[in-house]
């Protein structure tokens, strides 16, 4: 009986020491997965983040020319109209009542 034994527990340590460097293998293949994953989502975040401040730096200088427009009067009425082709244009409504200078300039409404 003690002579199973012996070969039973060697049985099981040599199948142990077969498969800790599988087990091993496994692990370490999950582990970089994951750590890829996350070096992965970190670069993506950090991308976003800098887009993201981009674009509010763009929002803020267009915000500023509007309101430097606004300070010197520039308050235009930008609609769309339909012309007689039947396409769709942007249309300023002018003040015709202003006068015009050479080349066809008008002062817009507003301004």
């Amino acid at each position: 009986l003690n002579e199973n034994e012996k070969v039973i527990k060697s049985a099981i340590q040599e199948q142990n020491k077969r498969l800790f460097p599988i087990m091993l293998k496994t692990w370490s293949i999950v582990a970089i997965a994951i750590v890829t994953t996350l070096l992965l989502m970190w670069g993506i975040l950090t991308y976003q983040s800098y887009k993201i401040g981009k674009n509010a730096d763009l929002i803020a200088q267009q915000q500023a020319t509007i309101q430097q427009l606004k300070d010197a009067g520039g308050n235009l009425n930008i609609t769309n109209c339909i012309d007689n082709k039947n396409r769709k244009r942007t249309c300023i409504q002018m003040n015709t009542k202003a006068g015009s200078w050479k080349g066809g300039y008008l002062v817009p409404m507003g301004y």
